[in-house]
């Protein structure tokens, strides 16, 4: 599905995953240039992406959103 709505809306998805749930959610940018998706859309909860190797970049690569950064 992640897939399909990136080709629709080129919206960018990351896989993230913590010590006892994992998930899929969409990648956003604030006004300020910081890099956060919603963890647990309900409840609003959202994480803040400071270091692009700690969650899986799924449609697009993490320099598109980190542009100073040296990534392997």
């Amino acid at each position: 599905m992640y897939k399909l709505l990136n080709l629709l809306f080129g919206w960018d998805y990351v896989y993230w995953t913590n010590g006892c749930d994992s998930g899929i959610a969409r990648v956003r940018e604030a006004p300020d240039n910081t890099i956060w998706f919603f963890r647990y859309r309900i409840t609003n909860i959202i994480d803040k992406i400071k270091n692009p190797e700690d969650v899986t970049w799924l449609t697009c690569h993490p320099s598109k959103y980190f542009r100073d950064i040296q990534l392997s």
